[in-house]
């Protein structure tokens, strides 16, 4: 998959931290589903 990576400077250090929110917000949300995954199949 490519993207198009080109940002102006200006722009760059708020996009960057967007994305890595982004990022983390649904690295977060996809661990707390494995952890209720992993407990429903325990029952």
């Amino acid at each position: 998959m490519l993207l198009i990576v080109y940002v102006r400077l200006e722009e760059f250090s708020s996009r960057q931290e967007a994305i890595i929110t982004a990022i983390n917000a649904n690295h977060n949300f996809n661990s707390h589903h494995k952890l209720h995954d992993q407990f429903n199949n325990q029952k």
